[in-house]
């Protein structure tokens, strides 16, 4: 039996599938690969390789690869790269409410008021941010752990404190 395809249509397994009367056949999957990266200040988390300092360019991985998240560019500290799609989908996934954990480092002491406010979420993009774990380290560094979701860790959101 024949059928046209339209948009929306899915193949399955036994499905056989033709592009100009030859069958379309599955590419194996490339095994997994997961590098661990200390990113450095002024590198962008971002595929996009027109934009300069990108992490991409940064690595120059022979393969594809993508960061599982992102750290803002002002930022330093560790981040995954991938070419496993279904682990990124599973982890970046705000429903799957996965905790994440910064380590951040300001220019000020770190009151109590900060504290208490960072804890219950600030606002950003229109909403408010899930309460959170925060704990004060040393005098001007503190840890955050949120969860999924429009989160406060990278500097932008510290500065909304003045710190």
């Amino acid at each position: 039996m024949e059928s046209s395809s339209k948009k929306g249509n899915r193949a399955g397994a036994d499905d056989i599938v033709l592009i100009d009367g030859e069958p379309l056949t599955a590419q194996d999957k490339a095994p997994a690969k997961y590098i661990a990266f200390n990113k450095p200040i002024g590198i962008t988390c971002t595929t996009d390789q027109n934009i300069p300092g990108n992490i991409i360019d940064y690595i120059q991985y022979p393969e594809r690869i993508f960061p599982i998240g992102r750290l803002d560019k002002p930022s330093e500290g560790l981040i995954f790269l991938t070419n496993d799609g279904d682990i990124v989908n599973k982890i970046l996934r705000a429903g799957n409410n996965h905790e994440k954990e910064y380590l951040v480092s300001v220019h000020k002491a770190i009151t109590e008021e900060f504290i208490r406010k960072m804890s219950s979420g600030i606002p950003i993009l229109g909403t408010y941010t899930k309460k959170c774990k925060v704990e004060k380290n040393q005098q001007s560094q503190f840890q955050n752990r949120p969860h999924s979701g429009p989160q406060p860790p990278d500097p932008p959101y510290v500065r909304l404190f003045g710190l």
